[in-house]
């Protein structure tokens, strides 16, 4: 049955009264970013209140998500190529706004930051403008810092010293607004006044060398074999540069050394530029 009106979402309750004499499987369609709906309540982009339905309703199994990946395609206008839906890009790479969802269903200690302009734009789930990086000296101050979290309570500190410590809202989250000032932003979970996890966003320096990372070491003889390597852009410490370089890796050349002879596609997870496919030369 499809369902677009998030009916468990919002608190009614027809559903149940199918009760324990049946099941309502309900799907999606229609953009994720519009209105309510969704398997048994909503999308992502209402986070706390669908999953509550699921959370506080035993006749409730679930909850689907539109979608769990970008995807090419439904893209509106250009330069956009793809839907930016997803969770997760479509590089397999988790977005920031994904760590509430790590935040909500999780038993486990969970903080993740992620930072957007300052201004009128506020954190929030699905922002486009959320990244996590502490790359930020253009940008009018203060910035928008975003803690997805399970914890009690999370510390927020800039180089060393102490900001503020907020409560985390019952959606998993809060937010701080920090003038931006390079270097380390750190930031402290605690649960009942003890710390449990930590985690930080480092400022990089200028684009030092290429780090390569392959998801296996070896790959069977085959036309069909591939090997799926991650290629980052990183200063001289090794912290991941965020801006847009030119990484002129002749990247077939440097693979080559593992014994692979063909580069099938290069991928960036971007949306609003050209897609890079079978090219030597490619902008982060």
């Amino acid at each position: 049955m499809e369902h677009g009106h998030g009916a468990v979402a919002s608190g009614e309750d027809g559903y149940a009264r199918v009760g324990p004499r049946g099941a309502v499987v309900a799907g999606e369609e229609g953009y994720a970013a519009v209105g309510r709906r969704g398997v048994v309540v909503g999308n992502q982009y209402e986070s706390y209140d669908a999953w509550r339905a699921a959370m506080d309703n035993d006749y409730v199994a679930g909850q689907f998500l539109w979608t769990g990946f970008d995807f090419l395609g439904e893209a509106g206008e250009w330069p956009m190529h793809g839907s930016a839906a997803g969770l997760c890009d479509t590089r397999g790479f988790l977005k920031p706004e994904a760590w509430q969802r790590a935040a909500l269903w999780s038993s486990k200690p969970v903080l993740h930051l992620a930072v957007s302009r300052g201004g009128s734009e506020r954190n929030s789930p699905g922002m486009r403008g959320v990244r996590a990086h502490w790359n930020w000296a253009s940008a009018r101050s203060p910035v928008n810092v975003t803690a997805f979290s399970n914890c009690e309570e999370v510390e927020l500190r800039l180089n060393g010293r102490v900001l503020a410590t907020q409560k985390v809202r019952v959606e998993r989250l809060t937010t701080f607004s920090v003038p931006f000032e390079p270097g380390e932003l750190e930031a402290v979970g605690r649960n009942a006044g003890k710390e449990v996890i930590r985690a930080k966003l480092q400022t990089a320096g200028s684009p030092s060398q290429l780090r390569v990372e392959l998801d296996s070491a070896e790959v069977s003889a085959g036309k069909r074999s591939a090997i799926h390597v991650i290629i980052s852009v990183v200063d001289e410490r090794g912290v991941l540069v965020p801006d847009e370089c030119t990484a002129e890796a002749r990247l077939v050349e440097g693979i080559a050394v593992h014994g692979v002879r063909h580069l099938a596609q290069v991928m960036r997870g971007l949306k609003r530029v050209a897609d890079v496919r079978r090219v030597q030369r490619a902008r982060t």
